[in-house]
């Protein structure tokens, strides 16, 4: 049987804030090893601890297989500990997204083009990045579980772009 499995956007627990991590310890470095697990076996690109129904402040990213034809566009493949926002573009791109938490749907959203954002690593070291384009997005989309955001509430068509 698996330890964890998606939890979709029927789940109430997707709506709660997610709790900073006070400890990076072994259990949470075994924790991101098991949320990588996950991530790739449903394919993904990134994942939230809360989708996995851990509501701490964890995110994953892996664009590690992509080729971007912007040479500023990181490769990233990253754990993200208490995540923080801390700058962002004014420019706003609209693209589709999908979500392991909302299967079978892809969804118009409107992202800040590039972000910077902080965190700690693995290795209990403060980072900060500077991520454009789908790297931005991704962790943008990643940071919305944390507070609870599903992509549904970002759906443009249904918004109006807000």
């Amino acid at each position: 049987m698996e330890k964890y499995k998606i939890i979709t956007y029927k789940n109430e627990l997707l709506r709660k804030k997610s709790e900073e991590v006070k400890n990076i310890d072994s259990s949470i470095k075994k924790f991101i090893e098991d949320m990588y697990s996950v991530m790739y076996k449903y394919n993904g690109i990134g994942l939230a601890a809360i989708q996995i129904g851990v509501p701490k402040r964890i995110i994953i990213a892996d664009l590690s297989r992509y080729e971007f034809e912007d040479k500023f566009i990181k490769k990233i493949n990253v754990a993200l500990i208490n995540p923080v926002i801390v700058e962002t573009s004014e420019r706003e791109e609209i693209d589709t997204e999908g979500c392991l938490s909302v299967p079978k749907k892809s969804i118009d959203v409107k992202r800040k083009f590039w972000i910077v954002v902080k965190g700690y690593t693995i290795d209990e070291k403060e980072i900060t990045m500077k991520l454009y384009d789908l790297p931005a997005r991704v962790v943008q989309h990643e940071i919305d579980h944390l507070e609870g955001v599903l992509i549904l509430d970002r759906d443009i068509n249904k918004t109006g772009g807000k």
